[in-house]
């Protein structure tokens, strides 16, 4: 087997060889326009026209309730003062930030990326003093805010000459969006991307990026809505021809008809203008711009005397407007599913998105609160102590709790019986989580003795449970311990205790 050139030279590191794979490629007109609209910066607009559609929104909405009731709480590194007053420290700067900004409403903006696939915002620092607009006046280093760069106005990401490294982004600084709008020839609004001199550049490490997908070395990321495009541009197609054909149903299909001669191409130029003001009429009432249509009562010669200018009414049958709808709402299934939102969907189909279904939307939400705190975690509280001259290898951690309601009285029970029968240790690690899902910020040292951690619990072996002496004991007599149950024991048949 011939060996590797690079590992020839003992201790020689083999070099990069290759790159991300990742290349600016200029959009031009002769690519089809869904492609076209699903690639930076023209996707943000298709975007914001998707989040119009009420099934889409209602996903993204679930989204972002769900994320509103997640408890987040800043946890120290371990229960020693100096790491519970660092912990302290990154609760205060977050609430002192201007215009009444917090750690909540830095996730509400991150959040943004469940639509557009990333989110950018900037950090900027301030020292820690009254006349700098803090609350305090240590001098420590604290953060001003962390101000939204919003989607619409980032117009460039810049990479190295390699495409190697991701070096920052061009941000359009005036009011405009920073794209020019133009109309095409089928009248529909295009996108030109276009970065101006006047373009402000903010490299990578001044701002936190949040992106939906990490599988992607693409910083603009993917949108979750991206898989969604084809499903809502049939929804649309769909809608409209349901609206035309309920139309069609309720009011029929209007027919009109007028002398041969003033249809003809021969006609003079006022029967042919005559005829013409006959069929706009037709038109309009057809989508509600006209009420009425003015004719003359003249009647035909022939024997019947029909009137020559008439406009009658062709009922329909709804039988396609139910087949329309089916798949109207076929599609809306679709799209809620790939967003894990189909527990949305009311009436009978509610039966079926059980605990499983929203259990998937809560790991959903829970992979973007994840996200969104990891970044957070690596990247903003490590140079926050690094600007303070702090050790960044012991740093605290914003963590989340549980995303859905813990019902209590089953989690006590639970944990007593557990402990009852000795098949749960009891560790700081294992008090920690109890007090995580009781919703408690306090945690016990996870390095603290036994003894240590008996002396907080105030352990006695006489103020223990004996719910698991039944374990050990061939029947229960009068303690109600025993493994046998006597046969008119009735509390057998209590739910509490089956």
């Amino acid at each position: 087997m011939a060996q590797d050139k690079r590992v020839k030279e003992k201790g020689k590191v083999p070099s990069e060889l290759g790159s991300t794979g990742v290349y600016t490629k200029s959009i031009s007109n002769h690519f089809d326009q869904s492609i076209k609209e699903l690639i930076f910066p023209y996707s943000l607009e298709t975007y914001d026209k998707m989040a119009m559609d009420v099934t889409i929104a209602s996903a993204l909405n679930a989204v972002t309730v769900i994320a509103n009731r997640v408890p987040i709480y800043i946890e120290a590194y371990d229960q020693t003062k100096q790491h519970q007053k660092r912990a302290e420290f990154v609760t205060q700067c977050f609430n002192d930030m201007v215009d009444g900004e917090n750690l909540e409403s830095v996730i509400q903006k991150a959040l943004t990326f469940n639509k557009y696939g990333f989110a950018i915002l900037e950090k900027v620092f301030r020292r820690r003093r009254y006349k700098n607009g803090s609350k305090y006046d240590d001098g420590k280093i604290g953060l001003k805010y962390l101000p939204m760069r919003k989607q619409h106005s980032i117009t460039e990401f810049k990479w190295d000459d390699d495409y190697r490294r991701f070096e920052g982004v061009y941000q359009n600084v005036t009011p405009s969006t920073g794209l020019d709008l133009l109309w095409n020839d089928r009248q529909r609004l295009s996108l030109k991307p276009k970065r101006n001199d006047s373009d402000k550049w903010i490299p990578r490490e001044s701002f936190l990026l949040f992106k939906t997908d990490l599988s992607t070395d693409l910083p603009q990321s993917i949108s979750p809505l991206y898989h969604c495009y084809e499903g809502w541009r049939e929804l649309q197609k769909h809608k409209d021809l349901e609206n035309i054909a309920a139309s069609k149903n309720m009011n029929g299909i209007l027919v009109g008809r007028a002398p041969e001669e003033y249809l003809s191409s021969e006609a003079d130029e006022d029967m042919k203008k005559a005829g013409q003001a006959f069929k706009d009429g037709l038109s309009k009432i057809t989508i509600n711009e006209q009420g009425s249509v003015l004719l003359p009562s003249t009647r035909s010669e022939d024997a019947h005397g029909a009137l020559e200018w008439d406009v009658t009414t062709l009922q329909s049958s709804s039988s396609h407007v139910t087949s329309i709808s089916a798949i109207v709402q076929r599609i809306q299934n679709e799209i809620l599913q790939l967003m894990f939102a189909d527990v949305l969907r009311s009436g009978d189909d509610v039966v079926v998105a059980n605990k499983n279904k929203k259990s998937l939307l809560n790991r959903l939400v829970e992979i973007r609160i994840k996200e969104i705190l990891s970044v957070l975690n690596v990247d903003l509280i490590p140079e926050l102590f690094r600007r303070n001259g702090w050790d960044d290898s012991k740093l605290p951690t914003i963590r989340y709790g549980e995303l859905e309601e813990v019902d209590m009285a089953v989690f006590a029970k639970a944990m007593q019986q557990l402990k009852a029968t000795k098949l749960i240790p009891v560790t700081p690690s294992v008090i920690n989580r109890v007090l995580e899902v009781m919703g408690f910020t306090y945690r016990v040292d996870e390095n603290m003795s036994k003894d240590e951690l008996d002396k907080i619990l105030g352990t006695d072996d006489e103020m223990q449970s004996r719910s698991g002496d039944s374990l050990n004991t061939p029947s229960g007599g009068q303690n109600g311990t025993g493994k046998n149950v006597s046969e008119d024991d009735r509390s057998a048949n209590n739910l509490d205790n089956s």
